[in-house]
């Protein structure tokens, strides 16, 4: 049975199958892993809100607010983050 490994760090979260057995290098995890921003943004000029991965599709990005769940290191807002999961 696969196991699913997740890393929900502050900055991204990380999200991965594990191998069968373990990797010999720290590249041949990354190979198998998905990357999201750890974030929600909302558009000050198309009044859009964007969550993790939709910031892919925000036009201009210097009008986005930016909101994270995390500050220095601890969550802050679980209701953010519950967004981002």
């Amino acid at each position: 049975m696969p196991t699913l490994v997740v890393d929900n760090g502050a900055g991204a979260v990380k999200a991965g199958i594990a191998p069968p057995k373990f990797a010999s290098t720290a590249v041949e995890l990354s190979l198998n892993c998905v990357t999201l921003p750890n974030c929600t943004a909302k558009s000050r000029a198309e009044k859009k809100f964007f969550v993790a991965d939709g910031l892919d599709t925000a036009v201009d990005l210097a009008a986005l607010y930016i909101r994270r769940a995390h500050d220095r290191g601890y969550v802050v807002n679980w209701d953010l983050e519950q967004d981002v999961w």
